[in-house]
């Protein structure tokens, strides 16, 4: 019976030291009963030795292992059932992963004596799913950056927002936008986000003398699209010098180009530990310079078209027809444009795909309204509109208005209403179109200049003679309002109570100054009551024959 029993237990050691696994077993008082250690099974012994079997497992076991069992093995005495494991070890070459789980022991009379405990090495799977969830969330950097600075207009804004993003998600000690001086061979730090405990460097560069001290940089930067060094050891000497005093382990700089010159370089810095620069880490910093870059373009090219605006205005000679050729050339490419988005949309695409394309949809109706806009002003201004006088019902024209913007009021949580006043008559002479887009004019200002509250559109008769009615259209809302000193400016041609709202609601600037000529043409008054802060309430009165 002895030799069975020795047989069985020579084939149950076997059995487990052909696994990779880490089985050992405990007695209740936490003495090791058997031990075998992972990769065991390379030897044909028994997996038992002297060294291990009664010892106290704190005094053989690693100390990350040891505090975890006390925990797992109070589960256990609990439920009587399996409890998982996990815990993690530190070598030369990493970190490694474990997972398993530890069992009860019972003896005959099901009475619990000791535990044991099954443990792998998962460190291979836990890091290619790491991996994986890295690449996914890398993938999402990349087209939050991408749309950071598509839909911002403010470069500073937005490259500060990205940095911050940038550092949090690679977990760098800083990231950085350095920029180079158009006439000068120095460069200035602009824009710098720094991670807890690292200090700032933005003070200190500025003005700096690439070509005196780092002669290197722009050549590397030129030649090779990039500088990434695990070590600064790994970089040119003069680099060297410059940086060794700063406590700095590992450097990656990406140059952006605007207008075809090399404007400067986003930089990335590890203080702590020398870092590998992968791949997929660098693809998406470069979408971020990339978007940098034509962010700045698009700004520049603003301003251009700004002061480009501005000389025109100043000519006013050739100003409406140049207006009104720039806006009729421009259109019917947009309409184009418009019309492919549109059969683009009835094709299959994918989510990232679609909100792509939604985004430039709104652009560019955008954009078209505001041709629109310029083209109406043009033509006011070279007095080429003239108005039409046919049957005109008010309360209809009125319902449309409701249907083109109470959505929009409704998106921003504002409330909004329409009231008519019951003498007013039903038909009048006018022209429908005019008057509905003066009326329109009013109520995308409000809409726009509110963002709590309400916008109300009301119409009642004044004191008229026979055979005409009088009416006085209203529009007032809850919104920023307008200083006093700046009520009548608002009517001029390209001009806003403040012209920092032009960059925060976009338009061309010539909505009131087309309202104003339009109220004219129909030999109406105008008049606006606001106050800063309080909202405004705009209106007109005029004269229509009755239908």
């Amino acid at each position: 019976m002895t030799n069975e029993l020795s047989q069985s237990e020579e084939q149950l050691r076997s059995l487990i030291s052909s696994l990779d696994d880490f089985v050992f077993s405990l007695d209740l008082d936490g003495k090791i009963l058997f031990y075998q250690p992972v990769q065991w099974s390379i030897y044909d012994t028994p997996a038992v030795t002297s060294a291990y079997v009664g010892a106290a497992y704190q005094d053989v076991l690693p100390p990350e292992v040891s505090a975890v069992i006390p925990g797992v093995i109070a589960e256990v005495n609990r439920t009587l059932s399996p409890y998982p494991i996990e815990y993690t070890l530190t070598a030369d070459d990493g970190v490694h992963y474990y997972k398993g789980r530890i069992a009860p022991m019972f003896s005959p009379q099901y009475t619990l004596i000791g535990y044991t405990f099954v443990v792998s090495d998962v460190t291979q799977a836990v890091l290619a799913k790491m991996r994986d969830d890295r690449l996914l969330a890398l993938e999402g950097l990349h087209r939050e950056i991408g749309a950071i600075f598509f839909e911002r207009t403010d470069p500073a804004a937005a490259v500060d927002l990205v940095l911050a993003k940038i550092g949090e998600m690679l977990r760098v000690s800083s990231v950085y936008v350095c920029h180079f001086r158009e006439n000068e061979r120095r460069l200035d730090m602009t824009h710098e986000w720094c991670a807890a405990g690292i200090s700032a460097k933005r003070a200190e560069t500025q003005n700096f003398a690439f070509d005196e001290h780092m002669p290197s940089l722009v050549q590397l930067l030129t030649r090779d699209g990039i500088v990434a060094a695990k070590d600064i050891s790994q970089l040119p000497s003069d680099m060297q010098s410059v940086l060794n005093g700063q406590s700095l382990h590992s450097l990656l700089l990406l140059p952006f180009r605007v207008n075809e010159r090399l404007e400067g370089f986003l930089g990335l810095e590890e203080t702590h530990y020398q870092r590998d620069w992968l791949p997929e880490e660098t693809a998406a910093l470069r979408t971020a310079a990339d978007g940098y870059a034509r962010l700045i373009e698009r700004q520049r090219a603003e301003r251009d078209l700004i002061t480009a605006r501005d000389t025109a205005i100043r000519s006013a000679q050739h100003k409406s027809e140049f207006v009104a050729k720039m806006s009729h050339e421009v259109r019917t490419p947009m309409t184009i444009m418009l019309g492919m988005m549109e059969l683009i949309e009835e094709t299959p695409l994918s989510d990232e795909q679609r909100d792509l394309l939604t985004m430039a949809q709104e652009n560019a109706h955008r954009l078209m309204n505001m041709l629109v806009e310029v083209l109406d002003f043009s033509e006011l201004e070279r007095g080429t509109v003239s108005l039409q006088a046919i049957p005109v019902d008010v309360r209809g024209v009125l319902a449309e208005i409701e249907t083109m913007w109470a959505d929009a009021a409704h998106r921003k949580g504002l409330d909004f209403a329409i009231s008519v006043d019951e003498q007013v008559p039903q038909r009048i002479v006018s022209d429908p179109a005019r008057l509905r887009q003066v009326i329109s004019i009013l109520t995308n200002n409000a809409v726009k200049f509110t963002e709590a509250g309400s916008v109300r559109i009301a119409v009642w008769p004044m004191p008229s003679r026979y055979g005409e009615s009088r009416l006085r259209f209203q529009v007032s809302d809850t919104g920023i309002g307008i200083p006093p000193d700046k009520q009548q400016l608002i009517f001029e041609s390209f001009m806003q109570a403040d012209n920092s709202l032009t960059r925060r609601h976009e338009g061309a600037g010539v909505g009131l100054a087309i309202y104003k000529q339009l109220v004219d043409l129909m030999e109406g008054e105008i008049d606006v009551q606001s106050a800063e802060g309080a909202g405004s309430t705009f209106s007109f009165a005029a004269t229509f024959p009755l239908a």
